[in-house]
C-alpha cells in the first residue's frame, strides 16, 4: 500500500509520436498522456566502456498509483520531471504491479543522458 505523503514529485508520463513537417519528413516528438504524483527513487547506475567512450547510465525506480483509467504505462514511453530546477527524462524499461490490490505502480527507468 502506498502510504498518504509518499507520493511527492510531479511527474509526466510521455509517449512518443510521429508527426510530419512541412517538407512531409516524420520526426518523433513527445507529449504528455498523464501527469501525477510519485517517487523517484535513484537506484544506483554503472559506468561500461564501449570503444574509447565512458557510457554512463544511472538506474532509477518511480511509484505512482496504479491508474485507474486512461493508458497505461508502457515500456515504450518516458517519465519526465524537475528536481532542483532541471528537467530529467527518465525511459521506462519496464512496469510491475507491486501487490495484488492494485494500489502501486512501479516503473523501472534508465536515466536518458
Amino acid at each position: 500500500m502506498v502510504r498518504p505523503g509518499r507520493l511527492r514529485q510531479r511527474v509526466n508520463i510521455q509517449e512518443a509520436t510521429e508527426t510530419a513537417d512541412a517538407s512531409g519528413q516524420l520526426t518523433e516528438s513527445w507529449s504528455t498522456i498523464r501527469t501525477c504524483y510519485g517517487e523517484v527513487l535513484d537506484r544506483g547506475g554503472q559506468e561500461v566502456i564501449r570503444g574509447r567512450q565512458v557510457d554512463d547510465q544511472m538506474t532509477n525506480v518511480v511509484i505512482i498509483r496504479y491508474p485507474r483509467s486512461g493508458t497505461f504505462p508502457t515500456a515504450e514511453m518516458r517519465v519526465t520531471f524537475t528536481e532542483n530546477s532541471a528537467t530529467r527524462t527518465l525511459n521506462i524499461e519496464s512496469v510491475q504491479r507491486q501487490d495484488n490490490r492494485r494500489d502501486a505502480l512501479w516503473l523501472y527507468c534508465r536515466e536518458d543522458q
